[in-house]
């Protein structure tokens, strides 16, 4: 489906994927802040994820 994708998500300290549904992925060195629930042992797109965020909220800075 349209607006779908992975993206990985890093805060200096450690680094996450993030699965988006809707928001499609924010573009590389974007500044982002996702809000989701945390899943473990998820495929998606026929590729395994130990642990990810289910994103279902991300504010973004335009300005970057």
């Amino acid at each position: 489906l349209a607006g779908e994708g992975a993206y990985e998500l890093d805060d200096g300290t450690g680094r996450i994927w993030v699965l988006s549904s809707g928001g499609g992925v924010p573009g590389k060195e974007a500044t982002v802040r996702a809000t989701g629930r945390v899943q473990t042992g998820l495929t998606f797109a026929g590729r395994s994820f130990g642990t990810v965020l289910r994103e279902t909220k991300r504010h973004s800075d335009a300005s970057r």
